[in-house]
């Protein structure tokens, strides 16, 4: 018996870390980065509809470049079915948490690496950062912009991978 469980612990551990592994690989910042620069100061008619007709909201959004960068939002609770972004920014939040992205109310140290997530006014506002660094500029739909400034809005949190 002890070693039956055994063998079943070691291939979980191996299972797990295969997934972290590829979950940390798969995205790619600049990828998302590039579909930001393409899409911020319109709209990608491959997701029209889902919020309204002729928009998109900024989780939305950020959702679409994180899943151009490779970033799977499939297993998160709150994503749309049929597109896998999410409307709220809270849901977006939490699945970028549940990936194991690391999460901070203060910017950390070596700055935002190229690809992290700013969210503003206590989880009302979303936005991509574009240019990474200790004064990130952002890229974010509501109002449209791309190479903004991140200085505005109470209650940020920081959302990024990496060892930053």
């Amino acid at each position: 018996m002890l070693y039956l469980w055994a063998a079943f612990s070691l291939c979980f551990f191996f299972l797990f870390s295969i997934y972290l592994i590829g979950t940390s690989i798969s995205y790619r910042p600049s990828q998302a980065v590039a579909y930001a620069r393409r899409w911020a100061y319109s709209r990608n008619p491959a997701y029209i509809g889902f919020d309204d007709p002729d928009t998109d909201e900024s989780a939305s959004f950020i959702s679409q470049c994180l899943i151009a960068g490779g970033f799977s939002t499939s297993e998160c609770p709150g994503n749309n079915g049929k597109y896998n972004t999410f409307s709220y920014v809270q849901n977006l939040e939490n699945c970028l948490v549940q990936k194991g992205w690391k999460k901070s109310t203060s910017m950390p140290s070596k700055g935002m690496p190229l690809g992290s997530v700013i969210t503003f006014y206590n989880g009302g506002h979303v936005a991509l950062v574009v240019k990474g660094g200790t004064n990130p500029l952002i890229a974010s739909h509501t109002t449209d912009v791309y190479g903004g400034s991140s200085n505005f809005g109470y209650g940020k949190k920081y959302f990024w991978t990496g060892d930053n």
